[in-house]
């Protein structure tokens, strides 16, 4: 059973995965976002035959879509699949699926069929409860403790909140997988048995080397798109002639804003209202106003926010990230985590429970890597206006942040535009 919720903007576009290296999931600090990919590429023929799989891909890359589309294409197949935000089982188990039913899933339990779980996602569920993460997958594990072994389970993530040896570690202990450790032999006759009857029913075999437990989730990242999906994607958004907008993309150099469906969903749309595409600069600010605003008519309901707050708060968060040179957020990920900028001390002049309220606001968003995005986006554009010249400036305290960030931006009063988040910050220093 396949439920409404699935997607009708998907394209299909043949993406490619490339496996991580083993050496770079033995440490939490590993940063797994730069490390170089092995072996050859993987296709989805290939990943839903493994039992146990992680997709570790960063905001935008198309791991949400292409997930609830494989989930969709395996229930056409009459396979029993599922898709489920990871975010939402501790609360109510039913509420978590998207494809696919607790009847259904429930059904499938009890089948003694193969069946597919695709878990969305990693960042998501730790942004709404540091510990929403391994409740869900403790949870899960339970359920599924008699079909472990007929379970094919992939789970989503960005590379930046995945923690390689912890989170994996977790993974295996409520999701084990025991290979088999014989396999028959085809012809159902061994080597000394040539000659024999071969009419007996025995099937024969042999031992198989038993799998590295380290070595039951394959980890796998999501290529960039190629100029052939590139061209696909944008003839399916409406450009006619695809090949003067590969054109106009080259002569533009405008080519990383078009290695992930997010960012080249946001250059066709550009492309289709300007006939061009665009200086880098405008490229950056049209995307800032896209991730800014919720797409999502529930969530936007559901915690509302305004859009200007959302712009100042991101413009500050992106100083402080080219500033302090430090290109990660930290995840409310508990005490252990203490990687990242922490949004509290950016954005200071708030209560304690206003801060809580804020990060509940941006993880409700359409996704965590929407923020996320917006504030890599700003500090983009601080950089192309001079903000590499920072140092100086940064030696003259935090309340200068805004100011520079602000005149980066062509903020006509950065005292009224930082005061929501920084009230103590001298509206003298504003000449």
């Amino acid at each position: 059973m396949v439920e409404p919720n699935t997607g009708n903007n998907f394209v299909q576009l043949a993406r490619t995965f490339h496996e991580l290296p083993k050496h770079a999931l033995e440490s939490d600090e590993a940063d797994l976002s730069g490390a170089f990919q092995v072996g050859e590429q993987l296709r989805w023929t290939d990943l839903t035959k493994e039992y146990r799989l992680v997709i570790l891909s960063e905001a935008g890359s198309g791991k949400t879509a292409e997930i609830r589309n494989i989930a969709v294409n395996l229930c056409t197949e009459g396979k029993a699949a599922f898709f489920l935000r990871l975010e939402n089982i501790p609360s109510d188990l039913e509420d978590a699926f998207e494809v696919g039913s607790l009847d259904t899933f429930q059904t499938w339990l009890a089948s003694g069929d193969e069946g597919w779980l695709l878990l969305d996602s990693v960042d998501e569920a730790r942004l709404r409860n540091p510990g929403d993460f391994v409740q869900a997958i403790r949870k899960l594990g339970r359920r599924l403790i008699a079909v472990l072994d007929r379970t094919h389970i992939v789970i989503t993530g960005r590379a930046t909140a995945w923690r390689p040896k912890t989170d994996l570690a977790l993974c295996i202990r409520h999701f084990p997988f025991t290979m088999a450790t014989t396999t028959a032999i085809e012809g159902g006759q061994t080597d000394d048995e040539e000659g024999e009857d071969n009419n007996s029913q025995t099937v024969h075999t042999k031992d198989r080397a038993k799998q590295n437990e380290n070595h039951i989730f394959k980890i796998v990242a999501l290529d960039d798109l190629s100029s052939d999906q590139i061209e696909v994607f944008a003839g399916a958004r409406g450009i006619s002639d695809a090949k003067s907008f590969l054109d106009a993309v080259e002569r533009a150099d405008a080519w990383s804003f078009t290695a992930r469906p997010q960012d080249l969903e946001e250059l066709t749309e550009f492309w289709i209202d300007q006939s061009r595409i665009g200086s880098r600069l405008e490229i950056i600010r049209n995307s800032i106003d896209r991730r800014l605003t919720e797409r999502d008519q529930s969530r936007a309901e559901a915690r509302p926010l305004a859009v200007q707050r959302a712009r100042q708060a991101a413009r500050l968060i992106a100083a402080a990230a080219t500033m302090g040179k430090e290109p990660s957020i930290r995840v409310p990920d508990g005490a252990d985590n203490m990687q990242g900028i922490a949004i509290q001390a950016i954005l200071p002049g708030t209560k304690k429970t206003s801060r809580h309220s804020y990060r509940g606001q941006y993880s409700t968003r359409r996704s965590t890597g929407q923020f996320a995005f917006t504030i890599a986006r700003f500090a983009n554009i601080s950089q192309q206006n001079g903000l590499p010249i920072c140092s100086a400036v940064k030696r003259r305290g935090e309340r200068l942040m805004p100011f520079f960030f602000g005149l980066c931006m062509g903020w006509t009063s950065w005292s009224q535009q930082c005061g929501l988040f920084c009230p103590g910050s001298p509206s003298s220093m504003r000449k």
